[in-house]
């Protein structure tokens, strides 16, 4: 199998690993609602409030450092005398730094599922799922983009 094969191939895998990050959020915001409606109290956790703004600031962080931590993945040289086949080290690098940068992203929308849970208040979960959406949404693989790096990736191997 050719690497672009290989490629096409771990291309499809990471999109649907992709949209389970992406229906996450989704299902994160109805077990948050689930809770918020099955619970008839209107007692909230001392601080929550705090709490919530806390876990914004730290959900923003994880998705800012996705972008980060996925260059810095991208960017460890692959030699061909550390890799046997440098085509199927980079593919295999590419689908990790999504996969990491989608979790991170995907980190958020868990914090905003916590807060709803010690706030009781469902509205505080929109700002995490926005905020997760984006960062999931902003590291979703996309084969043109894939295909020109690991050109370029291979080019810079050859020289």
């Amino acid at each position: 199998m050719n690497h672009l094969e290989l490629l096409k191939q771990r291309f499809k895998t990471i999109s649907l690993i992709s949209y389970a990050f992406l229906f996450s959020v989704f299902l994160y915001g109805f077990i948050g609602l689930r809770l918020v409606l099955a619970n008839d109290s209107n007692t909230t956790m001392g601080n929550a409030i705090l709490l919530r703004n806390i876990f914004l600031v730290v959900g923003m962080i994880c998705v800012v450092q996705s972008f980060f931590l996925k260059k810095l993945i991208l960017k460890f040289p692959v030699t061909p005398v550390s890799s046997p086949v440098p085509a199927e080290t980079l593919i295999g690098r590419l689908a990790f730094s999504t996969i990491v940068a989608q979790a991170l992203c995907e980190s958020t929308v868990i914090l905003g599922l916590i807060s709803v849970i010690a706030t009781r208040q469902f509205n505080d979960y929109f700002p995490f799922a926005v905020i997760s959406l984006i960062g999931i949404l902003s590291h979703l693989p996309r084969l043109e983009r894939w295909e020109d790096w690991m050109r370029t990736q291979l080019q810079n191997l050859l020289r």
